[in-house]
């Protein structure tokens, strides 16, 4: 079984009504089998009990595996393969399925913290890019941004950077390590704003990098696959909106809170 997960991303499964759809329970998972183009071709979908989502697409005829499906570059027939299975996976994610902001399950429980404590919610002003996600402080500036890259040009964009780091520290930095990136082809990440004079202490931790797309010195990007657990990232981004808010003068910020009680009222 393959983890097809261009098909899967941003969602999370909902296993009440996967049942009622046609899903088996096993010892391990749930799954669900169906027939592509006219019964030539087998899919089996099974979702672990962690989360993980396999795809297996067996040819009935030889009665093995169909690999030309999970290829880049797809021949014309299988091509035409791929854009059943689409289709019939969108109708089944579209019962099964429900939305999330973001791919990894760290990027979500974090949206989910920071509305329950500053009742802020994620805005995606970017047209080209409207998966990315920003934060905003009360006085309209960011202070989180959530992003989702290209593992492999990523990589290498934080290998040239994290380089120059891991050589320049005589303790070394667990951020240089290479496989803290997982195993999806997608890495997400959060943009984060710090105290200049803090930027080297933080950078020693895993899943801590410099920042990517930003200014180095005031900013840093933070790994969203659990490098860095919940407690840690949370009091990184209530000091970057401490931060950013602090940027606000005095009399906007009777204005902001003004409004804001307003508001409640």
């Amino acid at each position: 079984m393959k983890n097809f997960e261009e098909f899967f991303l941003r969602k999370k499964i909902n296993i009440s009504k996967c049942l009622k759809y046609g899903f088996k329970k096993t010892d391990s998972s749930y799954r669900y089998a169906f027939y592509l183009l006219n019964g030539e071709f087998e899919v089996t979908l099974e979702v672990t009990e962690t989360g993980q989502i396999l795809l297996d697409v067996v040819d009935v005829t030889l009665g093995e595996e169909f690999l030309p499906i999970f290829q880049k570059n797809r021949s014309p027939y299988a091509q035409m393969v791929y854009s059943a299975l689409k289709e019939r996976i969108q109708e089944i994610t579209a019962v099964c399925f429900g939305q999330e902001s973001f791919i990894n399950p760290q990027s979500n429980r974090i949206v989910g913290h920071i509305y329950k404590i500053f009742h802020e919610s994620p805005e995606y002003p970017f047209v080209k890019i409207p998966t990315y996600g920003v934060f905003r402080a009360p006085n309209n500036k960011w202070y989180a941004l959530i992003m989702d890259l290209d593992k492999e040009r990523f990589e290498e964009h934080m290998r040239r950077t994290v380089a120059n780091l891991c050589s320049a520290s005589k303790k070394g930095n667990s951020s240089c390590s290479s496989d803290m990136y997982g195993e999806s082809s997608k890495v997400e990440i959060v943009n984060l704003k710090i105290d200049p004079s803090k930027k080297k202490e933080l950078l020693m931790n895993r899943g801590v990098l410099p920042c990517y797309h930003m200014n180095h010195d005031n900013w840093i990007s933070v790994i969203l696959n659990d490098s860095v657990d919940d407690d840690f990232l949370m009091s990184l981004i209530i000091n970057s909106r401490s931060l950013v808010f602090n940027e606000t003068s005095f009399k906007e910020k009777k204005v902001i809170s003004k409004k804001a009680y307003q508001k409640e009222l």
